[in-house]
């Protein structure tokens, strides 16, 4: 299961702000983000990580962000998904900082974003 940091009706209130490093996150998969799933109002920070061979249904087969993620020499790799975004899926409600990172050998199965 992916790591997850959300805000919903069920939550009230934003709970989760999440920073990782030196992370590997293989194999997962789920509908939406299949590595890391970061809703609106969360905080996502990856560096020295590597997201690789996750799946999902829907997008973001690596990662999905409507929120605010900062990836730094962070790989994003071999991530698939079966609508877009295999790499990552940030729509233009999500920030996306991304420094000395890779994205390499993803795939979107309907859309754009392979990666």
């Amino acid at each position: 299961m992916p790591f997850v940091a959300f805000a919903s009706p069920l939550t009230p209130a934003p709970f989760l702000n999440l920073s990782s490093c030196s992370t590997t996150l293989s194999g997962n998969s789920a509908l939406y983000g299949g590595g890391l799933l970061n809703f609106a109002t969360g905080t996502l920070e990856v560096s020295d990580s590597t997201l690789s061979d996750n799946s999902v249904v829907n997008n973001g087969g690596g990662i999905w962000n409507v929120g605010k993620a900062t990836l730094t020499a962070t790989t994003l790799s071999g991530n698939s998904a079966g609508d877009s975004g295999g790499g990552i899926f940030n729509p233009a409600t999500g920030t996306l900082d991304f420094t000395d990172s890779t994205l390499s050998g993803n795939k979107a199965v309907l859309h754009d974003g392979g990666g």
